[in-house]
């Protein structure tokens, strides 16, 4: 009798052990952590509606395929598991943007400023899909260059629009949660100044790094 009461005292201590380890190690993974990122964009359709106060009337540019990529990088916070904020900016110069009814210049630099939440909405083993909403500031100007002698008179300063964004991303995770590398498709919408729209979508590449944790 007093074996049985050694072996199930045991069996007891090893089971709280294990309890207490798998706490421990579930709370490691999910420790709030924070990094750093860098990121390449590449536009696959933009489209600038400019501020009346420009023109005295509605007038657009666009372009289609971007052949020179955006570049951008930031800071992120977050339980990787569950969810990430982070605030980033970039640089988007599209050389060959036009208005293709009324030809007034070409070309336009943008520059944007966000604050993003993602959150994995499926996960297999390393691989994890992301949804991230986000919100910002940009700055534009557009007809950068090659203006009619119609349109030099013409005021042509930045301008800024208010814009929201939602992306889906393909990532892929390491073991220790302090590596993201991802693909993501983003689609923006932004109001602005005197009337200014714009609408962006793309392709975006991400490269997620851990700097620290906070607490144990």
């Amino acid at each position: 009798m007093r074996y049985v009461f050694l072996l199930l005292l045991n069996i007891h201590y090893f089971s709280i052990s294990a309890q207490t380890d798998s706490t421990a190690k579930a709370s490691s993974n999910s420790s709030i952590r924070f990094g750093y990122r860098f990121q390449v964009d590449y536009n696959l359709y933009s489209w600038h509606q400019k501020p009346t106060s420009i023109y005295n009337e509605k007038s657009s540019s666009g372009q289609v395929f971007n052949i020179l990529p955006g570049i951008g990088g930031g800071f992120w916070i977050g339980d990787v598991k569950n969810w990430l904020l982070s605030v980033e900016g970039s640089v988007r110069y599209l050389p060959f943007e036009l208005d293709v009814n009324q030809y007034k210049g070409l070309g336009s630099i943008s520059f944007p400023i966000q604050a993003n939440i993602h959150f994995p909405i499926a996960k297999q083993h390393s691989t994890w899909v992301l949804l991230h909403l986000g919100a910002g500031i940009q700055w534009t100007k557009t007809d950068l260059y090659a203006r009619p002698d119609a349109f030099r008179s013409f005021n042509n300063p930045f301008y800024y629009n208010l814009y929201g964004e939602i992306g889906l991303h393909l990532g892929g995770v390491s073991k220790h949660l302090d590596h993201l590398r991802e693909a993501e498709i983003f689609f923006q919408f932004g109001v602005g100044q005197d009337h200014s729209l714009l609408f962006s979508s793309g392709l975006k590449v991400s490269f997620w790094n851990q700097l620290g944790k906070l607490g144990k």
